[in-house]
């Protein structure tokens, strides 16, 4: 799981607008490097990728599991580690978050932290510059780790969710184990499950 966050003051708007920078589901992968290198030179210092590797993932998701808690307490939990991390970077007036379930947990922390700062979360925020150019940054940081793993371990696996993924699983499972998909994926997701099973039959 990767969350971004990317500080945007004005006059970096229309340099980022120039080269293309929008929501990375738009985005072809093979453009994200090139543009999450510029947007890293405009916004220089003030971005943050916080990374959680399947198996650092895995660990804190059981544990939020075992308190009743589900997979948007993560996320709330992520954004906000990001929002404050900024915050401490630069003081800013607003902040723009995606919109899901649980939001709780951001407004409250933000309070604390700073309770002047508007906090505005919408639905597909990657209109907005500034959660457009965090949605590259995210993006790039989970391609180089797919490369790295796919160097690693020697198999191509493939993006998503589908036959090809379950099979490709299948294959890893055979070469390391199924623990070792603890490294690879995210547990609680059902491709990883559907590998699990099928290995198991």
């Amino acid at each position: 799981m990767v969350t971004a966050g990317v500080i945007v003051d004005p006059e970096a708007v229309p340099l980022l607008q120039s080269f293309g920078v929008d929501d990375s589901k738009k985005i072809a992968d093979a453009k994200i490097p090139g543009l999450a290198a510029e947007i890293k030179k405009i916004c220089y210092g003030k971005y943050k990728v916080l990374h959680l590797k399947p198996v650092k993932y895995n660990e804190p998701y059981e544990k939020f599991q075992s308190q009743g808690k589900n997979l948007n307490s993560i996320l709330s939990w992520a954004h906000s580690s990001v929002i404050e991390k900024l915050v401490e970077i630069q003081s800013v007036k607003l902040v723009v978050v995606d919109k899901f379930a649980n939001e709780n947990l951001i407004e409250n922390r933000l309070k604390k932290l700073d309770s002047t700062i508007q906090l505005v979360i919408v639905p597909k925020a990657e209109q907005n510059i500034a959660v457009a150019a965090a949605s590259i940054l995210a993006r790039d940081a989970f391609l180089r780790w797919h490369n790295e793993v796919k160097m690693e371990h020697g198999i191509e696996f493939p993006k998503g969710a589908s036959t090809l993924v379950i099979k490709a699983g299948r294959a890893f499972v055979k070469a390391n184990g199924a623990q070792g998909l603890r490294e690879v994926s995210k547990l609680h997701f059902k491709t990883a499950e559907d590998i699990q099973l099928a290995e198991r039959k």
